[in-house]
């Protein structure tokens, strides 16, 4: 039966020649008079016979077309879906390749400038970091952060990416964080940018909790909810439109938080539309420039000291 209604030129020879029968016998009925008609009934069983046969034929036609259709639909969705997938996949691999290319140039630039910079330090006993620096590197790092998400992104493009450092000098009570490194497509600064936040006087701000807590896990606030459950705004009736919200803790392994990489995604922008899909993400593309971050920051201190080496050592020799 099946075979029947999937073969359109079949089906259509049956509907015609139930059609023209059907036109045949009703022609043949002459003026429908049984009494001067032999045949009559035999014709008129004939004539419902047929039509109750064309009726069953329209309706089984129609119900398999319907089923075919809805199989076409379903394919065509699956087919649809195939693409998407594919399209993503290819965005995926030409972030990843970039995300590489950019690791490379920063790591080209980096080594030039910090071999500059110990030269300095070495021969001339400066001891300068304006060729070469943690937050010099953190800039670049939040730069090349802000173009992978901009790709990844499952919908829109409004994402600010931001950089937080422990302040090294500061102990016990005065302990606090500076946001040191910021880029966004909106081409600003916020407020609190390069200034201080106190562990004490401060202690309201989310990236404040997560160093206090000295957090070593990705952090992963999903949708506006829950960023706005955790997030504390000094105006709960007018504050920014956060729709996600990650951190990225940079430490040493098993010591404290060193700095924090911090993306946030306003309006109805998203990175995704799970943790696990965020986190995967992060760890794929974004965990090799935290650990470039954390490889700046232990390399601006080892020039520190050497530079310090440098002038204790020179300050000895002309002494003597």
């Amino acid at each position: 039966m099946q075979k029947i209604f999937n073969n359109k030129e079949l089906k259509n020879a049956i509907s015609l020649i139930l059609t023209v029968g059907i036109g045949l016998i009703g022609s043949s009925m002459g003026s429908w008079d049984a009494k001067t008609d032999d045949f009559f009934y035999i014709k008129l069983i004939s004539l419902i016979t047929l039509s109750i046969i064309f009726i069953v034929f329209l309706i089984l036609s129609y119900i398999y077309d319907r089923k075919e259709t809805k199989i076409l639909e379903a394919r065509n969705k699956e087919i649809e879906t195939l693409k998407n997938e594919i399209i993503l996949k290819e965005k995926e691999i030409e972030t990843y390749e970039n995300s590489q290319i950019s690791l490379s140039a920063i790591f080209e630039a980096s080594a030039n400038d910090i071999n500059i910079t110990a030269n300095n330090i070495q021969k001339n006993n400066i001891v300068s970091l304006d060729n070469w620096n943690f937050k010099k590197e953190c800039k670049w790092i939040c730069e090349k952060v802000l173009s992978i998400i901009t790709n990844l992104s499952i919908n829109g493009d409004e994402f600010v990416v931001s950089i937080f450092q422990l302040n090294p000098l500061a102990k016990g009570k005065s302990k606090s964080i500076t946001m040191i490194a910021h880029s966004s497509r909106f081409g600003n600064t916020p407020d609190i940018y390069e200034k201080p936040l106190s562990f004490r006087k401060n202690s309201e701000f989310y990236a404040v909790k997560l160093f206090k807590r000295n957090k070593h896990e990705i952090d992963v606030l999903i949708d506006k909810k829950e960023v706005n459950e955790k997030f504390i705004y000094k105006d709960e009736n007018n504050h920014p439109d956060y729709s996600q919200y990650i951190a990225i803790p940079i430490h040493c392994s098993g010591n404290d938080m060193l700095s924090l990489l911090q993306i946030i995604a306003f309006g109805d922008s998203k990175i995704g539309q799970t943790k696990n899909e965020i986190t995967q993400k992060i760890n794929k593309y974004i965990f090799p420039y935290t650990q470039l971050g954390l490889m700046a920051y232990k390399y601006e201190k080892a020039l520190l000291a050497g530079g310090y080496l440098v002038e204790k050592m020179r300050g000895g020799g002309s002494d003597e």
